[in-house]
């Protein structure tokens, strides 16, 4: 008699930031020109989303879903490090 099969859980999403590889990656002209950043997002499946980096995490939020489908825990759970990686940028000279 075979062992019964269990359950698989389902894949869980996960906010994977990108790494810097020291790379240079050309700026967005109309960010520069605006104070604002671009910032890309990669997704499990290596789809990576380039989204401009507004004043609001909540903007960057539903922008990257809008690309990569993401439910509401996860757009909340974005939206932390967006607002830390502003603070950042706001506090460079």
């Amino acid at each position: 008699m075979p062992a019964p099969t269990r359950s698989r859980k389902p894949d869980l999403q996960v906010y994977l930031p990108r790494r810097r590889d020291g790379s240079t990656h050309p700026g967005n002209p109309d960010c520069e020109e605006s104070g604002e950043s671009s910032s890309e997002y990669e997704a499990n499946n290596g789809e990576v989303t380039s989204v401009i980096v507004y004043q609001d995490p909540g903007r960057v939020s539903e922008e990257v879903s809008a690309h990569t489908p993401l439910d509401l825990p996860m757009r909340e759970a974005l939206k932390l490090p967006v607002q830390e990686e502003i603070a950042k940028r706001q506090s460079r000279p």
